[in-house]
């Protein structure tokens, strides 16, 4: 059974997190040399989508897989600092892009459990379209 799984939660961890200052959220270009505000490993050797965040101070935190944003996001004390959230897509680009492609989380589709592999091992993958989605599921399961 095709489980295609709206990014909500996300969306929902990420609203009400306290108060914000007026910061132009959008989404960045990946630094060649970032590397992922959990673990420290450089985003660029890995393969499969990323996540950004824009926090209240202005810093951004890069992620190398789309699954470690829920470790930020569950956090009560980092999740109230968070005021956008992005994830890399699959729509239009591939598994190994790793600087475009950024679209804000609450308005995606997210495939889990597919045999693709993030830095992190299985990871979540992102798409716009629904269409995209299922063609994902139909090549990698999901």
């Amino acid at each position: 059974m095709k489980r295609i799984c709206n990014l909500f939660c996300i969306a929902l961890l990420v609203t009400n997190c306290g108060e914000q200052k007026a910061i132009k959220s959008v989404s960045m270009d990946m630094p060649p040399d970032a590397s992922c505000a959990l673990d420290g490993m450089l985003l660029a050797v890995h393969d499969g989508p990323k996540a950004q965040i824009l926090r209240t101070d202005g810093s951004r935190g890069y992620f190398c897989d789309t699954k470690e944003i829920i470790v930020e996001l569950l956090d009560p004390v980092r999740k109230r600092r968070v005021v956008g959230v992005w994830l890399q897509t699959l729509d239009e680009h591939t598994w190994d892009a790793h600087a475009d492609g950024w679209r804000a989380a609450d308005s995606l589709l997210l495939v889990a459990g597919s045999q693709r592999m993030g830095a992190m091992g299985p990871t979540l993958a992102p798409f716009i379209h629904r269409e995209r989605a299922e063609h994902f599921v139909r090549e990698y399961g999901g």
